[in-house]
This record gives C-alpha cells, sequence and structure tokens, in this order.
C-alpha cells in the first residue's frame, strides 16, 4: 500500500477496505468500520458456525503479530490446512481441529455453546469430504502452494487498496473454501434440547461469496474455485461441490468483471459518504440505521441494539 491515504479516511481510522466488506449493508458498515475501531471488531462475539468454519478449512503451523496486542501469536496446523501444507494423515487434521475446537468453547454459553457442540460432532465429516474435494482437483499434489496469503488491488476510483487473505492459491488457480452447517430451529418439547435445521448445499456460488471471489480472481490473476463443504447428513450426493468456470456461468470472465464493478459501485458510495463526512456524527445523519436489514445485526443483544439506536439518533 504505498500510495498517500486520503484524509477523509484517515479521518474516520481507515487505511485500506477488505473483500468482506462489500457484502455488508451500509448502516451495518458505517457502525462496525467508520465508527467502531479494528480492536472493536475484533472484539464482537465469534457465531458458532464461523468458528467452525475455521476449524475446517484451517491453516498450517504459523505465526504473526497481532494488530492489536503487537504480541506474537502462534497458530498450530488444523483442519485441512495441516492435511494440505504439514502433510498430516486425514486423522491428525481432524484431531488437530477438533482440538482447536475445544479452545475456542470458551467463547459460548447457553444455547450457542450447544449448539457449537453440535459443529464440534460434524467437523470430522466436514474434513473428509472436504479432502476428499481437494483429491478431486489434485491440490495436495501442487508443488507451488500457499495459504492465507496477503493479496492487494485497487479499484479504480476508489482512493485506497483493498487487501485479502486467500484460501488456497495453487500456481494457476486460487480456491475459495467455505462451510455450510445449520441454524437454531427451536427446542424439542421432551428434553428441551436444540434443534436443528441443516443447511443444503447450494446449487450455485451465494452472491456474496461471489463478490469477495471475484477479487481474488483480479488480484491474482488466477482462475477462481469454489469450494463447498458440509458436516451434515445427506441424503445423497458426496458431502461438497465444486464449482469453476466450467460448470458456473458466474466463475467466467464477462460475470466476475460485473462482480469486480458491483464491488468498486459499492465502495464508491461509502467513499463519497466518507468525503462529505467531517464527523462520525455527521456520516450516522446521511444514512438510516435498520437493525431489519439484514442477519449481520443478529448477532447484537437488543439492549446493544438500543445503545447504538440511542447513539444514532
Amino acid at each position: 500500500m504505498d500510495s498517500i491515504i486520503p484524509e477523509y479516511y484517515l479521518n474516520f481510522g481507515l487505511d485500506h477496505s477488505s473483500p468482506a466488506q462489500f457484502t455488508k449493508p451500509i448502516d451495518w458498515w458505517i457502525w462496525n468500520y467508520a465508527i467502531n475501531d479494528q480492536k472493536y471488531r475484533r472484539s464482537r462475539p465469534k457465531s458458532p458456525n464461523m468458528i467452525g468454519g475455521n476449524a475446517v478449512q484451517g491453516d498450517k503451523t504459523r505465526s504473526f503479530i497481532h494488530p492489536t496486542t503487537e504480541k506474537e501469536v502462534f497458530i498450530q496446523a488444523h483442519g485441512l490446512g495441516a492435511y494440505l501444507f504439514e502433510k498430516q494423515t486425514i486423522e491428525q487434521a481432524i484431531i488437530s481441529a477438533e482440538e482447536f475446537c475445544e479452545e475456542q468453547k470458551l467463547l459460548f454459553s447457553g444455547d450457542d455453546y450447544e449448539h457449537f457442540e453440535e459443529v464440534i460432532r460434524r467437523t470430522p465429516k466436514a474434513i473428509r469430504r472436504g479432502i476428499d474435494a481437494i483429491k478431486e482437483f489434485g491440490i495436495e499434489k501442487q508443488k507451488e502452494l500457499a495459504s492465507e496469503d496477503d493479496v492487494e488491488w485497487q479499484y479504480p476510483g476508489i482512493d485506497i487498496t483493498t487487501v485479502g487473505k486467500t484460501d488456497i492459491q495453487t500456481k494457476s488457480h486460487v480456491y475459495e473454501i467455505k462451510t455450510t452447517w445449520f441454524r437454531k430451529g427451536g427446542k424439542s418439547k421432551k428434553e428441551n434440547k436444540l434443534l436443528f435445521r441443516s443447511n443444503s448445499l447450494p446449487s450455485k456460488p451465494m452472491y456474496d461469496h461471489l463478490l469477495q471471489t471475484s477479487f481474488y480472481w483480479k488480484a491474482t490473476g488466477k482462475e477462481p474455485v469454489i469450494i463447498y463443504i458440509t458436516g451434515n447428513p445427506i441424503k445423497d450426493g458426496n458431502g461438497y461441490v465444486i464449482f469453476t468456470k466450467d460448470n458456473c456461468d458466474e466463475l467466467t470472465k464477462d460475470y466476475l468483471e460485473n462482480y469486480i464493478e458491483t464491488a468498486r459501485q459499492t465502495q464508491l458510495v461509502r467513499q463519497n459518504l466518507l468525503k462529505i463526512s467531517k464527523t462520525k456524527k455527521d456520516i450516522k445523519k446521511l444514512v438510516q440505521l435498520n437493525f431489519n436489514n439484514s442477519f449481520y445485526w443478529n448477532n447484537f443483544t437488543q439492549q446493544e441494539k438500543q445503545e447504538i439506536q440511542k447513539s444514532w439518533v
């Protein structure tokens, strides 16, 4: 990021964007990115499904300096990352993912704890299916493998660069790994235990994922592949689905360019809001707060929403 960051971004503590931001509604983005900082975002509760996805996708053994605490953080290889980059066996990859999950249990309580317990139970099956998908593409045989690499690209007309981390890269492809889990569906009358409704594998890539994938395609210049994995019970199929340009029009060049333009326009709207807002109070006046706008607000408690509403008004 060699370019000079404009003052209207720095006024709000912003020096870059990320692919995950494109898919968020404008009011949610303002609260989490323009009003609050990275420390606040990192302190927000994580969902059981999100932690489960991290466990399955996994990581290689690495360390980095935490941007908030400025302390070195060590990550032990687990899940698919352990299988691919540390050459662990399937069973070792599963055990390492389960150990990762055990370390995260303290994040949850009540219904969320019960939800996470179910995620852990389904994790081994998700990893086995993920490895089957990797083998189908022959990814594990590639010599030039990379994971969690920072890539960046600056959208035309946007005055800051966008930075993201790729899931898996080979010499010719960039892979996005997505896990499909389940949602809470009430409680059983007899045992008062949570019931779960499994999400099925998609018949085509989700819109949000296509927006993100188009960025990685443009930033790396490599052919994109999206792999969906599930640990849920299935009636037929192999528990995963792979989308490429050969079986999915949305991953062809013309479609990807359209997603690039959509993401660019989303960023342009936000950039213009920052330009005409001198303070955080100013920017809140320009956008209506709507908690019904997106499920992204669902992990805020009612009390938190009331406090946000009060500060917004």
